[in-house]
């Protein structure tokens, strides 16, 4: 049976005096957008403690997008330090949402940000304090479904094994359109299964279960990845890409927090891409093509954030920001 969506906050309670920085684990920070009345509900995951993951530009993006859409209601989650993850698993605890305090378990899609490979671990650890199968292929009708993204999902193979879905390039738009399909074949009836299989129509989802790793030929010691007899998946996954950069909204932070943070600042992505081309650098090949906002949206939005947020202090981020044309 589906576990049911449900306010547990009175469960974690009487841990917060035992363990190091209750903070972590308070919910309503000024600023959250989260809709109590949805019908359909996600929660983005950040596999690390909160004030390393609250900091994240893609969550707070990601997170913005969803909840400005009719009917939707996104939520987060962070990986609790140790003590608080064996003092909840001793109380029989679930992992919780930050803002609602509810089951991850209960979430319609669960999305687990994968920032670099040394996060594989803790992504396992949220799934698993969350009480819901580590391997996509173990996880049943009433499991929630479980995606990645993130600039480490380019190469998914390593870890395609424990995700139903793998958002490639950036998710702007990609994973917003993936919760509405999801949302209407489940409205449809349709069994989980199959809607995982009919996620794969988005440009920029990868769905592991359609494919089969080959080793028939010589040129590739390692495997090749091809979509399975009988399945309708594309040979080719191509990332995706956000063409008009400058129409996203700039100001993607709105959560003010009870904790110091580890980058506590107002941050605004000026710009997108590098030009640099370095060989070594995953980044500046990844987020490719260059793209930049305008002076004055940048400017705008600066000001906009110190009066929305009380920060006194501000990052104009990007990979290379003093090559952005303006400066």
């Amino acid at each position: 049976m589906r576990v049911a969506y449900q306010d547990c906050f009175h469960l974690i309670e009487p841990l917060l005096a035992k363990v190091e920085k209750p903070s972590r684990y308070i919910d309503h920070e000024w600023g959250t957008l989260s809709k109590a009345d949805a019908d359909y509900r996600c929660c983005l995951i950040y596999p690390d403690v909160y004030e390393v993951g609250l900091p994240n530009q893609g969550i707070a993006i990601l997170y913005n997008i969803l909840n400005q859409a009719e009917g939707i209601s996104c939520e987060r989650g962070y990986v609790p330090w140790p003590d608080m993850g064996d003092a909840m698993r001793e109380a029989g605890i679930p992992l919780l949402s930050l803002e609602g305090a509810a089951p991850v378990a209960s979430f319609d899609i669960v999305g687990l940000h994968v920032p670099h490979e040394m996060a594989v671990t803790n992504f396992l650890e949220a799934l698993d304090l969350a009480d819901i199968p580590l391997l996509a292929a173990d996880r049943g009708e009433d499991d929630p479904i479980i995606i990645a993204g993130g600039p480490s999902v380019y190469n998914p193979e390593p870890y395609a094994a424990f995700f139903d879905v793998i958002l490639i390039g950036e998710g702007e738009e990609s994973l917003l359109e993936t919760c509405q399909l999801h949302r209407r074949l489940r409205d449809e009836g349709v069994p989980r299964a199959q809607i995982v299989e009919q996620l794969a129509s988005i440009a920029g989802n990868y769905v592991p279960s359609l494919y089969e790793v080959r080793h028939d030929e010589p040129c590739s010691p390692h495997g090749y990845t091809v979509p399975r007899e009988g399945k309708d998946a594309p040979t080719v996954v191509y990332k995706r890409v956000v063409e008009d950069f400058g129409a996203t909204n700039p100001l993607s932070q709105s959560c003010v927090p009870y904790a110091q943070l580890v980058h506590d600042r107002l941050s605004i992505e000026i710009l997108r891409g590098c030009a640099r081309g370095c060989r070594f650098c995953q980044a500046g090949m990844t987020y490719r093509p260059v793209r930049e906002r305008s002076a004055d949206q940048i400017v705008s939005s600066v000001i906009q954030g110190l009066e929305k947020t009380g920060y006194d202090e501000v990052s104009l981020t990007s990979l290379s920001t003093t090559d952005h044309s303006c400066i």
